[in-house]
């Protein structure tokens, strides 16, 4: 039961990692992280919101200043 519990740890730090990765890579493009990740856009969505991750996204969307990257959480 503890080596199962040990797995599924590392399984999600792991899944949770390639996620925010993707988010990072696309500049927050949640459709092309569901694609990079060969995931559904839906799927993706729920594993960000389970795992609260950040979701990357530049700021010049935001705000107008180029190059730089902010966190949102969903």
């Amino acid at each position: 039961q503890r080596q199962m519990c040990i797995r599924d740890r590392a399984q999600t730090a792991l899944e949770k990692q390639m996620i925010t990765r993707a988010l990072t890579e696309t500049g927050g493009n949640r459709t092309r992280a569901a694609k990079m990740l060969e995931i559904s856009h839906p799927s993706l969505l729920s594993k960000i919101k389970t795992y609260e991750i950040p979701l990357y996204i530049k700021e010049s969307r935001i705000q107008g200043f180029e190059g730089q990257l902010i966190a949102v959480s969903l």
